[in-house]
């Protein structure tokens, strides 16, 4: 179903939490995009943390944990965009590393929140805010660090140049930023997930600039033994350890595969439909987006080993974005009328 919009003609969802509240950005009235919080069929204006110069205020927000505690962007009165903490019906400034500006990204159960901002040099750094203090994660000899995922433990997984200007997947754990490396023959890394128990999910691309698939975990990257095809990533983990990705073969087809305790297991042949997003939760139920045929994304869910392709509700490109423990798939879809709405679809039973 749709979940419609605050006045304007659109609405984006970008997280659900395990009681099926989403978040993302929507149209207002006036034309602005503002962060939004769906529950029980309800969508609220969250506001933002100032006009700009212009009049105009905008705002998204990117992730929701099940205290109800919302992370995103927002304008501030300069002119700039900065990371907020939105609780209660209150929105905090999270503030910047001292550039100008920031975005959250990820929170945890505990209210940890982890993003990027500039510093005064103009150098993009990741950040974690607890407690009111925001903390530069380092890097890991370049100028750049972006943090993608925090576990409930407070560990952190994102991507950082080296000295060397190469990009390396990297774990952050009480003030330590570590080096994950590359698998065999690798020049690059990237992290795309991180679990408890520290394990990160992400891939690493070789010298001929093929990616292949990893878990990283107690100090050892693994590579997860897809040797087929041209492209292959890991995508995401859930709290079991069980992770998720899709490769490209090298006859166009692509295919969904799942990894857990060193056994790597097929989920489907997508065909010649491209994937282009995944998310596992922890029964390990999976959703995610394809680009069919007739060239557009569509939503497929997989349970109880069938995947299955979701009807559209109209013509157009669909797009998952997350999947509940109940089931409750979210993302965004076209409306009959032409314009893009966020979108839950109750597909998969418990």
């Amino acid at each position: 179903m749709f979940l419609g919009t605050l006045g304007g003609a659109q609405s984006f969802a970008y997280a659900i939490n395990e009681y099926g509240q989403v978040v993302g950005e929507a149209a207002t009235s006036a034309g602005e995009y503002h962060a939004f919080l769906w529950e029980d069929g309800v969508m609220t204006d969250l506001g933002t943390l100032g006009d700009t110069p212009l009049g105009l205020s905008v705002s998204l927000a990117e992730d929701i944990n099940d205290v109800g505690q919302v992370v995103g962007e927002s304008s501030v009165p300069n002119g700039q965009r900065h990371a907020f903490l939105w609780e209660d019906g209150v929105m905090t400034d999270l503030g910047t590393l001292g550039g100008p500006s920031s975005r959250a990204i990820d929170i945890n159960e505990a209210g940890q929140v982890v993003g990027w901002s500039l510093t005064p040099n103009g150098h993009k750094h990741a950040f974690l805010w607890e407690d009111g203090v925001i903390t530069d994660l380092g890097t890991l000899g370049g100028t750049t660090t972006t943090a993608i995922a925090i576990n409930e433990a407070g560990q952190i997984a994102g991507s950082s140049g080296n000295a060397e200007s190469k990009e390396r997947a990297f774990r952050w754990v009480e003030g330590e930023i570590i080096d994950l490396g590359t698998l065999r023959g690798g020049v690059t890394s990237r992290a795309t997930a991180i679990g408890e128990g520290g394990r990160i999910v992400g891939y690493s691309r070789s010298a001929e600039n093929v990616p292949r698939p990893f878990v990283w975990e107690m100090g050892v990257m693994v590579d997860l033994g897809v040797t087929r095809g041209r492209f292959s990533t890991a995508v995401a983990i859930n709290e079991g350890g069980r992770v998720v990705g899709a490769y490209r073969a090298p006859t166009g087809e692509s295919h969904i595969f799942q990894w857990e305790r060193g056994v790597i297991t097929g989920l489907g042949n997508l065909g010649s439909a491209v994937c282009t997003s995944l998310a596992i939760n922890r029964t390990g139920q999976v959703a995610g987006s394809i680009r069919s045929g007739v060239g557009w994304y569509q939503v497929f869910v997989w349970r109880e080993g069938v995947l299955v392709t979701v009807p559209a509700l109209a013509k157009g490109d669909m797009r998952v974005t997350g999947i509940n423990t109940a089931g409750q798939v979210v993302g965004d879809s076209p409306t009959p009328t032409g314009e893009t709405q966020a979108t839950l679809w109750q597909v998969v039973s418990r």
